[in-house]
């Protein structure tokens, strides 16, 4: 514990909620507490203060300036007008589903099609093939959770994710796929460790036929140090992607996911990327997900992780910036990103020009970082280098104003949006194999997906995602989280989909673990209805 005397001399930067991870831990209660992000040598902590157990805090953003910046970008958003919780008075984080409290819509949905897996990484989110019980939702709740989806409101979800367990081991995966593609989903996402995929060409096909877009691709590394268990399968599983045809939908590719943890794989981040470059026909982005204290690491069967290794291990973003910007020798920097709500301009002027309420990026500024970058002249260049992304923002932002307030008609918006392009874009330095400007303003224009995915198609995006666990619990990050896990309806939800926060459904136990089970069977009863089959086959 800190002297009380420095702690009420730290400056805070922002009051929020969490939750005392020591009343978790020790009774399995959720105990919501008040908190701060404040300020300790030019570092963002989370300091909470718990009645029971005191006062203690944890690392939050390793730099309080990047912190300062990005936290402009806040924003609330509209939230979802038929939230499946109906109760009056929900209390954060315990009425997750999604509740009245809740201030964004779904950007994505993560339907959990098995908790059965072909590995066993000791860092899984899941904790996957650990359950001691099998959890997989049948069809007929499946097609439930996609026909509650497209109905959210105020504006259907477009994207889709079938994670678990490894996906790619249920038999019905590429059924559950063109279930997705009638229903209208734009974006349907696959994560998996692509074992299956780079060893078996006719499922590959079968899932990009089937209407999959996207592989969100487990990645950790270039060696085989760092990134062990698909590292000698990455060359077939490219390969098979490009043979069923995946490169030739704009709306998707591959994209290489990686964990990150101190002392790991650090030393692979600026390779992975240049390892995406190599690939870009395929490849579309690559995302990082800094170390989080849930799934492996909190199973209470493991031996506690004591807390100054805890510390040793956990990355921020700003530290993962850094470490980019050092491997790279300056040509990707930490001032080249920006938080995931700096686009929420693009959906403002849209919903003003198109009349209605379309998705909006209104995740928490300190939840993820990203920047596109282009090829010119053989080197990949971000686009901050040749475009003023926040004065275009910032200006889209004053224009969706205007026309909403009257003091401007969408006539003159356009016209001021093609001068503002003309004014932030150096086309010195921007591709020369393409028009960034016409990219960009068809964007606007057209008000389409497939404006937006030529933008993407045409560059690489660089992208982290700091998720939470119970140590670092920001409630007001929790409210405003986009990426949504989709669970069964039951009495509470009337049978309506459940949408929980993806950091809520990973650290408290009352949703990933007892949802699963309640909705799960065991292993003895999976066994039964599949004879000769082992967990980990296709199934």
């Amino acid at each position: 514990m800190s002297d009380q005397k420095a702690i009420t001399e730290l400056k805070v930067l922002r009051k929020t909620g969490s939750i005392c991870h020591f009343c978790l831990k020790e009774k399995g209660k959720i105990n919501p507490v008040p908190a701060e992000i404040v300020e300790i040598d030019g570092k963002a902590y989370i300091r909470k203060n718990c009645p029971e157990h005191g006062e203690f805090k944890e690392i939050y953003w390793s730099s309080s300036e990047l912190y300062k910046k990005f936290i402009k970008w806040f924003n609330t958003g509209k939230g979802v007008y038929n939230p499946s919780i109906t109760k009056e008075n929900p209390i954060c984080p315990m009425s997750c589903g999604l509740c009245s409290n809740h201030n964004s819509n779904t950007l994505l949905a993560n339907i959990d099609v098995t908790n059965r897996c072909n590995l066993h990484c000791w860092y899984c989110f899941a904790n996957a093939s650990s359950a001691g019980f099998v959890y997989e939702p049948t069809m007929k709740q499946f097609k439930q959770m996609v026909k509650d989806l497209r109905e959210q409101k105020p504006a259907p979800v477009e994207a889709v994710q079938f994670s678990g367990g490894e996906p790619t081991v249920r038999a019905e995966l590429p059924e559950m796929a063109a279930e997705c593609y009638r229903a209208g989903f734009n974006q349907i996402q696959l994560a998996t460790n692509g074992v299956l995929i780079g060893k078996d060409y006719d499922l590959t096909e079968e899932l990009i036929e089937g209407g999959i877009n996207t592989i969100y691709l487990k990645f950790n590394g270039v060696s085989r140090q760092t990134n062990p268990e698909n590292w000698h399968l990455i060359e077939d599983i490219l390969n098979n992607l490009r043979r069923a045809g995946i490169q030739e939908n704009r709306h998707g590719g591959v994209v290489f996911v990686m964990f990150t943890m101190a002392g790991h794989n650090t030393q692979d981040i600026y390779p992975v990327i240049k390892f995406a470059e190599k690939n870009i026909d395929i490849v579309r982005a690559t995302i990082t997900q800094p170390i989080s204290f849930v799934g492996r690491f909190a199973d209470p069967n493991a031996k506690p992780l004591p807390e100054d290794e805890r510390l040793k291990s956990r990355i921020t973003l700003p530290t993962y910036l850094k470490y980019l910007e050092d491997q790279s020798n300056g040509k990707l920097a930490i001032s080249d990103f920006r938080p995931i709500p700096v686009v929420l301009p693009i959906s403002h002027i849209l919903e003003t020009l198109q009349g209605k309420d379309l998705i909006e990026f209104t995740a928490h500024p300190a939840c993820g970082i990203a920047t596109y970058v282009f090829e010119v002249e053989g080197e990949m260049v971000p686009i901050t280098r040749f475009f003023d992304v926040d004065r275009m923002m910032e200006g889209m932002e004053e224009m969706s104003q205007g026309i909403q307030n009257g003091t401007m008609r969408p006539g003159k918006a356009i016209t001021r949006l093609l001068k503002l392009l003309d004014e932030t874009v150096d086309k010195e330095k921007a591709p020369s194999k393409f028009n960034v400007q016409k990219l960009m303003f068809d964007i606007i224009q057209k008000g389409s997906f497939e404006a937006l995915a030529d933008f993407h198609y045409r560059s690489l995006l660089l992208s982290g995602m700091h998720f939470q666990d119970p140590y670092n619990m920001d409630l007001e990050r929790l409210s405003r989280c986009v990426i949504h896990m989709a669970i069964p309806g039951d009495e509470e939800t009337k049978g309506k989909t459940r949408l929980v926060p993806f950091c809520s459904y990973n650290s408290f136990p009352m949703y990933r673990a007892q949802l699963e089970h309640k909705f799960g069977m065991s292993i003895e009863e999976w066994k039964e209805a599949h004879p000769g089959k082992a967990l980990y086959e296709i199934a």
